[in-house]
């Protein structure tokens, strides 16, 4: 139940800070949303593939929740690679320097 909380919530907190964004609306709107999806949903869910109570594949085999973290792991690397590219594009376009803020 823990897992579904968690992976609910982020859920949750991707899609308000998606909807925030506005993606499309700018270059920029594309990385907080797909920093969101890849730290918030598709982390967790890779974490919890393997978690013996998950609410859906606790009675799955072992290749299964191997699968389902392999996906949950790339679709992350993924928005996250495309997260910084967005933001490092950006920064080109507007002359600002790179890795200068604390964030």
């Amino acid at each position: 139940m823990f897992q579904l909380i968690v992976q609910l919530l982020g859920l949750v907190l991707a899609l308000w800070i998606t909807y925030l964004a506005q993606p499309g609306s700018s270059l920029f709107s594309w990385h907080p949303t797909l920093m969101a999806f890849a730290f918030l949903v598709f982390m967790p869910g890779a974490v919890f593939a393997y978690a013996r109570t998950h609410p859906v594949l606790a009675r799955s085999p072992r290749s299964t929740k191997n699968t389902v973290h392999w996906v949950c792991q790339m679709c992350a690397l993924s928005a996250s690679i495309g997260g910084l590219v967005v933001i490092m594009t950006n920064k080109d376009m507007n002359g600002s320097p790179h890795f200068t803020s604390r964030h």
